[in-house]
């Protein structure tokens, strides 16, 4: 199978038990590493008995949280877009990326 029909198939052929678990894993794990790095980050800068810097630390994890938020929106609109064009069989426009540059007009 080569690397583009590999792509698509997460899309097209393979049940959708597989496919939700071949794409939502990895953002299940990049979510779960930065958080286990926030709860690091904060154990170790809490030894240094300094407030200053454990604020600072706490105060920075809600925005990153936020941040990784507006990624998954973005990422959710995107494979929804691509989806309906897989859907009326326009692999072309998937191909090309215009459903990136559409969803960022």
């Amino acid at each position: 199978m080569n690397n583009e029909n590999n792509a698509l198939y997460y899309l097209e052929k393979a049940p959708v038990s597989k496919a939700i678990a071949h794409m939502a894993v990895p953002m299940i794990l990049s979510m779960v590493i930065n958080i286990v790095y926030n709860i690091t980050d904060a154990f170790y800068i809490g030894i240094l008995n300094n407030t200053a810097m454990l604020a600072a630390v706490t105060l920075a994890l809600p925005f990153t949280t936020v941040l990784m938020a507006l990624g998954e929106i973005f990422g959710t609109g995107g494979s929804t877009y691509i989806s309906r064009l897989l859907g009326e069989k326009d692999t072309e426009k998937v191909k090309k990326g215009e459903c990136a540059r559409k969803s960022v007009n």
